[in-house]
């Protein structure tokens, strides 16, 4: 037995110019009243003196930029920036310097320097300190000691801190204003730790904070 199924009237091709029969209906050709046309548009008579200055001023900057971009392909091709990036680059060194800069609404700007030295002693120790100075009035000094061991060791760390500009806001909340004033305060601090492993799990600590 043959089954033969009824073909449905086949639909053209659209048209290679957009035209003809689609999901939607018939497209029309383009029309003038339909058809949106883009030109250039030229420019007046005083907008072309504007423009030949801005082009005449633009010419040396235009120039700058493509020697500065072909100087630095040419460099890069020829080898010359990896040397100097080797000659004046960083230098993975054990110890060195860190700078600090902080700024916030609360305590002003400031900035200081940190000292580190990553293998003290042979690798068997670091150490690190740092000095920074705030533009209201506060310095603080400090510095730590690490000896590790294992999966444990010891440290001891130090500071020293002093505020010049200390709100003092009178006798509490509600104090008047010409209750308050500043005054100087000074903070130090020394304090330790030990740490010793008792297993994959468990360790013994001891800290100390003065």
């Amino acid at each position: 037995m043959v089954l033969v199924a009824p073909v449905g009237a086949q639909e053209d091709p659209p048209a290679r110019d957009g035209t003809g029969d689609s999901y939607w209906g018939p497209i029309e050709p383009p029309a003038p009243e339909t058809t949106a046309e883009f030109e250039t548009a030229g420019l007046s008579a005083w907008e072309w003196p504007l423009y030949a200055i801005y082009r005449t001023v633009g010419v040396p900057f235009q120039l700058f930029t493509y020697l500065v971009r072909g100087g630095v392909i040419a460099l890069d091709e020829s080898g010359a920036l990896e040397w100097i990036s080797n000659l004046f680059g960083a230098v993975d060194l054990p110890y060195g310097f860190r700078a600090i800069v902080d700024v916030n609404s609360t305590v002003g700007g400031g900035g200081g320097l940190t000292f580190f030295h990553e293998e003290l002693f042979g690798g068997r120790a670091r150490f690190q300190t740092k000095a920074k100075f705030v533009s209201g009035g506060r310095t603080t000094l400090s510095g730590g000691f690490l000896v590790p061991k294992g999966e444990g060791g010891f440290d001891l760390g130090g500071g020293y801190e002093i505020r010049g500009n200390e709100r003092f806001f009178g006798r509490g909340p509600n104090a008047e204003e010409a209750d308050e004033s500043y005054f100087t305060r000074e903070i130090t601090w020394v304090g330790g730790t030990y740490e010793q492993p008792l297993g994959a799990d468990f360790a013994l600590r001891g800290l100390g904070l003065f």
